[in-house]
């Protein structure tokens, strides 16, 4: 799983334990995940400033990274060997300033016992107790049978699926005409104006307080889809400051790749992070368009 955490002016020693806690939150121990799915995730969430603030909650739409984010969740970061050999298996970090990309070698881990205020809170999908975060696991559930989808690790406070599901009813706004976006940021959104055949602007999505009025946003999350084939283009715009920098933790080959002449970031074949005229553009994929059509897409926001 990747993470996006966003990030503040630290000195040498914090910014490695940032690297480290991004990592761990990205650690995907699970055979059948949807990375691009999971990139959606978490570049979403930071929208809303709970996920700005909660970095200890982790998203568990697969189980994913959830050894990692034990160690994290109770304090063992900086003492266990497996923060050392983390450490160690950091391949390469790409950063654009208020964009970092962590390449890594995933550990070998097994499986990691439960932090104490988990005890009896988790089962698996036939009711029985779940006691360790293996990765052979896909999904837990509470006692009653519904799915568990966050987990704040200092509490033990458990989000279910239909929990999060109201939660994003209430808290986004949905805009289908794409000349209102700029009614809503403090920035101006720029749409792409080549995409590749049968892809069209769906809509865009704000995080909302309830009850309040969505003006002068810092970010945009932008959805295109083909309706053919029901694959998506996801993009998020942010305005670029130091509350919506951001990093982003991947075992997938990272490299710098030129947009219009500018460093981006390009992470495996169906994502790519890069910024320019003071905003941040996080963009990711589905079905087959390759790294140069997403490229090109990039290079057509003008």
């Amino acid at each position: 799983m990747m993470r996006a955490t966003n990030r503040k002016n630290v000195d040498d020693l914090d910014r490695e334990l940032q690297i480290l806690e991004s990592q761990l939150y990205s650690q995907d121990f699970s055979l059948v995940s949807n990375k691009e799915k999971v990139r959606k995730n978490v570049l979403t969430k930071v929208n809303r400033k709970e996920a700005i603030a909660m970095k200890k909650t982790i998203s568990m739409k697969k189980i994913s990274g959830i050894v990692a984010a034990a160690l994290i969740g109770t304090a063992l970061l900086s003492q266990t060997a497996f923060a050392k050999e983390i450490m160690e298996n950091i391949v390469k970090m790409i950063s654009l300033g208020n964009i970092e990309v962590v390449q890594y070698e995933t550990p070998d881990i097994e499986s990691y016992p439960f932090p104490q205020v988990l005890e009896g809170k988790l089962f698996d999908q036939e009711g029985k107790p779940v006691t360790t975060f293996d990765k052979e696991i896909e999904a837990v559930y509470t006692k009653d049978g519904e799915k568990i989808v966050d987990i704040d690790m200092n509490t033990g406070k458990l989000t279910t699926e239909k929990e999060e599901a109201l939660y994003e009813a209430n808290n986004t706004l949905i805009v289908k005409d794409k000349n209102l976006l700029n009614q809503y940021t403090c920035f101006e959104v720029k749409l792409p104006s080549y995409l590749p055949e049968g892809y069209v602007f769906d809509r865009a999505e704000f995080y909302k307080e309830a009850d309040k009025e969505v003006k002068d946003s810092k970010y945009i999350s932008l959805y295109f889809l083909n309706q053919a084939t029901g694959e998506s283009i996801y993009m998020q715009q942010r305005h670029a400051d130091e509350e919506t920098a951001y990093s982003i933790g991947t075992d997938e080959i990272v490299e710098e790749v030129q947009v219009s002449g500018i460093k981006a970031i390009m992470t495996g074949e169906n994502s790519i992070d890069w910024e320019a005229n003071g905003v941040l553009y996080g963009m990711s994929t589905q079905g087959k368009i390759d790294k140069e059509q997403l490229i090109k897409i990039a290079e057509s926001i003008q």
